[in-house]
């Protein structure tokens, strides 16, 4: 028995007839195609729980979308990628499945909010949302993180994108947008724009260079507990071990609300053949030990083997009184 079917993304655009599979209810659950024109009916496809399809090139295939929470009426996953925004409107209105637990969504065009999308199919059953696209959405963001106990806002640096992902109670929603100019701030503001709707938030993670814009942010969350740091360890110094690191936010540490217990700074990069140093250890010790007479919460670092961690005097270790956390090499 047929259960799952991934057609390649290169071929001609699919056209499923109403026969498809000899026209009986089968054992399909996964069905992965690229552009599709589907039938007014199907019974074969009623079974199918994982699906992944890009959206209409023209309006004869747009309008068949309308009928898709019909022919897949068991749906748990959808995925829906190259959305355009002309043909929008001939996406399925709700209600979505009550099976359907999670949607990923994508667009390449500049003005397309798929929030839009989300919106209209949003139910207490739909608990895993992802959505890409080029426009952020200040606007319709608190759909997607009101109620969250933890927040995520990072950077994809090659290709200017900002990212969002909160989580709650058995659910977690995120956005993926371009941003240009100063991206932190653009950031820190939609967050601060929707600050009613995150007054739960016990942990959060942010880049550490941006963590200057998102003081205002961090000053405002009254049950904020934990922040990690992340940091990059960018090409290696040339004449030293030590790799380029952006320690800057760490300066920033004393202002940080009292009411934050742990403070977690995780160093990613260093290439294998250029693994993290200790001379990286004693950049970061030195500026820790500028801060050494401020009250600050307990600090865990991770990213450093235990190799560069032995290499390094304990004197430097002492004097900046942080926790390491030891990488595991493979």
């Amino acid at each position: 028995m047929l259960r799952t079917l991934r057609a390649d993304p290169h071929y001609e655009p699919s056209v499923i007839p109403s026969n498809f599979l000899g026209g009986l209810t089968g054992g399909l659950r996964t069905l992965t195609l690229a552009t599709v024109t589907l039938p007014p009916f199907c019974p074969a496809l009623s079974t199918v729980t994982d699906l992944s399809v890009s959206g209409p090139l023209d309006m004869e295939q747009a309008v068949t979308f309308t009928r898709l929470f019909q022919l897949f009426p068991a749906l748990e996953s959808l995925t829906l990628d190259q959305l355009r925004q002309e043909l929008s409107h001939h996406l399925p209105r709700a209600p979505a499945p009550v099976s359907l637990r999670k949607i990923t969504l994508e667009t390449f065009e500049g003005d397309y909010d798929l929030m839009e999308h989300y919106l209209e199919w949003r139910s207490r059953t739909l608990v895993d949302v992802e959505i890409e696209q080029i426009a952020p959405s200040p606007h319709s963001l608190r759909p997607l993180v009101d109620g969250a106990l933890e927040l995520m806002v990072g950077r994809e640096y090659a290709f200017d994108r900002t990212f969002f992902r909160a989580r709650g109670p058995g659910w977690t929603r995120g956005i993926n947008f371009c941003s240009s100019g100063d991206a932190a701030a653009q950031s820190a503001a939609m967050i601060l724009a929707v600050h009613s709707a995150l007054l739960q938030v016990f942990r959060i993670e942010l880049p550490s260079a941006s963590l200057c814009a998102f003081l205002p942010v961090v000053a405002g969350l009254p049950r904020l507990r934990e922040l990690t740091l992340h940091t990059r360890a960018g090409r290696h110094v040339p004449g030293s071990p030590a790799h380029y690191i952006g320690w800057e936010g760490l300066d920033l540490l004393p202002e940080l609300p009292e009411s934050i217990e742990l403070v977690i700074v995780d160093i990613v990069g260093g290439a294998h053949a250029c693994p993290l140093s200790a001379q990286d250890v004693r950049d970061l010790c030195s500026v820790l030990a500028r801060l050494k007479h401020a009250s600050l919460p307990r600090i865990l670092v991770k990213g450093f083997t235990a190799e560069a961690l032995n290499a390094v005097e304990r004197s430097a270790l002492d004097g900046c009184s942080v926790e390491f956390e030891i990488a595991v090499t493979t």
